[in-house]
């Protein structure tokens, strides 16, 4: 599923990495702070499943899957702007699966159709006529089964619980980018960085994506896609994504 920020081809490569960190050491959790739309959780084997997000509207649509909630087979335009312009008048579920519509993964950006993802060349290759909200619905549904034991929470990352033995997974709004339209408010990366210092147990892991990090992270693998901000392509231009540990836990990748 499309969304601003998301990990859908680094996925390929992190979560069998994720797996074998979690085989090795006997975590028993997985934990994502900042899951998003899930592109990494929904690959991961693990007893337990923790994902939190600080958009509400998101985390509302997944515990409504977890009951048993359809989502639209499909939107329209006219029906995808009435809802982005009264979003206090319909269920915060059906909010969500609208916004999740919007152009290159954009939280309520420009409605998006196949005619307008070929014209603008966002990764498309061609497929006219495309029904991008019937795409995100068939994601829902694929994800109603995966998800369906999972814990879910709509806090600040900091409040998130990180219990023993477990492997966490932060991709936090990267510095110097764009944020995200679901959110309000500047995402402190200084603040971050010594949440996850402050954090770190000798049973746990944590893994943090970025572009950088302070000194004393290490990085253990870099990805490198279209950097895409806002639901836009920028002309090609590559960003290294990387994956970045506290220099104290090297012991545990080894």
């Amino acid at each position: 599923m499309r969304y601003q920020g998301g990990k859908v081809k680094a996925s390929r490569y992190y979560a069998p990495m994720f797996n074998e960190f979690i085989r090795r050491h006997g975590f028993v959790n997985y934990v994502e702070p900042f899951c998003g739309s899930l592109a990494v959780a929904e690959k991961i084997k693990c007893e337990n499943i923790i994902c939190n997000d600080a958009n509400d509207y998101l985390i509302t649509l997944y515990k409504a899957l977890q009951k048993g909630w359809q989502p639209p087979i499909h939107i329209n335009r006219k029906d995808y702007y009435k809802i982005r312009s009264n979003q206090k008048s319909f269920d915060p579920e059906l909010v969500a699966f609208a916004a999740l519509c919007g152009f290159g993964g954009c939280w309520f950006g420009t409605y998006a159709t196949g005619g307008e993802r070929a014209r603008l060349k966002i990764l498309l290759k061609g497929r006219q006529g495309e029904d991008c909200s019937n795409e995100v619905f068939k994601s829902l549904i694929r994800l109603q089964l995966i998800i369906a034991n999972w814990q879910f929470y709509n806090l600040s990352y900091d409040r998130v619980k990180t219990p023993s033995k477990s492997l966490i997974y932060c991709d936090p709004p990267y510095e110097n980018t764009f944020g995200y339209k679901a959110v309000e408010g500047n995402f402190n990366s200084i603040l971050f960085w010594n949440w996850v210092r402050s954090s770190i147990k000798p049973d746990n892991l944590f893994i943090v994506s970025e572009y950088q990090a302070p000194e004393d992270f290490v990085s253990i693998h870099s990805f490198r896609s279209n950097q895409i901000n806002n639901g836009v392509e920028h002309g090609g231009l590559k960003k290294c994504d990387k994956l970045f540990i506290h220099k104290s836990q090297l012991n545990l990748i080894k």
